[in-house]
């Protein structure tokens, strides 16, 4: 909000990467023959606290990820 710019969301599926064990419990093996995928929406202009751009970009990671057949968890 401070910079002005809008927000560009990105939904990611990583299925090929798996966990790693702690303390690096981010940086398991690679699988490459698993797929992965990426997507990104149109940018969000940001007002106000931006609770609305926060709202749109959750709700375009989800609607993206029950379409590759990975229901997400809503809250």
């Amino acid at each position: 909000r401070r910079a002005g710019v809008p927000v560009v969301p990105v939904a990611l599926r990583t299925d090929g990467w798996t966990n790693g064990r702690p303390p690096l419990k981010d940086l398991g093996r690679i699988d490459p023959t698993l797929p992965a995928e990426f997507a990104f929406g149109a940018p969000i202009p940001v007002e106000g606290r931006g609770t609305e751009a926060h709202d749109q970009t959750v709700a375009f990671i989800a609607d993206k990820l029950e379409s590759w057949g990975l229901p997400p968890e809503r809250q």
